[in-house]
């Protein structure tokens, strides 16, 4: 056991957050979108749980940090967190709404993972799932969360509340 936090801590102290949104400009326009959308008007976030993603490309998805809308509205897309073999950046922190995961955006910690698509995710990303794992873990012990609030994407598309309760 304390090799594995040990782990989890070093992952923390590594993120890289070179890429970050600007959180000035972010918070007022996400809690513009999340009043539209949730009828809340709040940047905060209380994460209830963790959708993951995998974004098909082999190199840092640059839309996630340079768009300022997506499909005609502000903010532009971000998600929590990119992960790309052991190289974690954070977009936002936890703790700040983002818009990667439609309906679900109010309460949810999105992680993406780069592949190619999702046979490569499997086949020949497992360094990439490692670490998706281990920030899964830590932000789940932050967070209180237990593995039943762990989405995939294809789950939250759904939108079915029987499966994601939280989705809107």
């Amino acid at each position: 056991q304390p090799a594995v936090i040990e782990q989890l801590l070093a992952l923390l102290e590594s993120v890289d957050r070179s890429k970050a949104r600007d959180l000035e400009v972010w918070k007022p326009a996400i809690a513009e979108y999340c009043y539209h959308h949730y009828g809340d008007r709040e940047w905060r976030l209380d994460p209830k749980c963790i959708v993951l993603h995998y974004t098909a490309g082999k190199s840092f998805p640059q839309n996630l940090v340079d768009t300022d809308e997506f499909a005609g509205e502000k903010p532009g897309l971000a998600s929590h967190y990119v992960v790309d073999g052991e190289h974690v950046w954070e977009i936002l922190p936890p703790t700040v709404r983002s818009r990667a995961t439609y309906g679900i955006n109010h309460r949810a910690i999105s992680i993406e993972m780069l592949g190619a698509d999702a046979q490569d995710m499997m086949e020949n990303r497992k360094l990439t799932m490692d670490t998706a794992a281990k920030l899964v873990i830590d932000l789940r012990n932050k967070f209180y969360m237990s593995p039943e609030q762990l989405y995939s994407h294809q789950q939250v598309a759904t939108m079915n509340r029987a499966i994601v309760p939280w989705v809107l």
